[in-house]
């Protein structure tokens, strides 16, 4: 599983899970190892399934939130 090589990445990666992931629960989510890497960022939600972001307002077109929350994750790394 990846959650044992989060302790040797080397470069900012963002983190997204939900609490209600029926793959990967919140009782799995990494946690230490995620406060242990200072190159790791965590996002968890607490709703939002596997893959499942929607819009509140839109929820049948796309999950924009992640999208906007990875880009500017990436713009915020780039300027670092």
């Amino acid at each position: 599983s990846s959650d044992q090589r989060l302790k040797d990445v080397d470069v900012p990666l963002l983190l997204l899970s939900a609490i209600d992931d029926p793959i990967a629960p919140g009782h799995c989510i990494p946690w230490h190892a995620a406060r242990e890497n200072q190159n790791l960022v965590m996002a968890v939600t607490k709703h939002g399934g596997h893959l499942g972001w929607c819009d509140k307002d839109d929820p049948f077109n796309g999950c924009k939130w992640v999208e906007e929350a990875s880009l500017s994750f990436l713009g915020a790394a780039l300027d670092h």
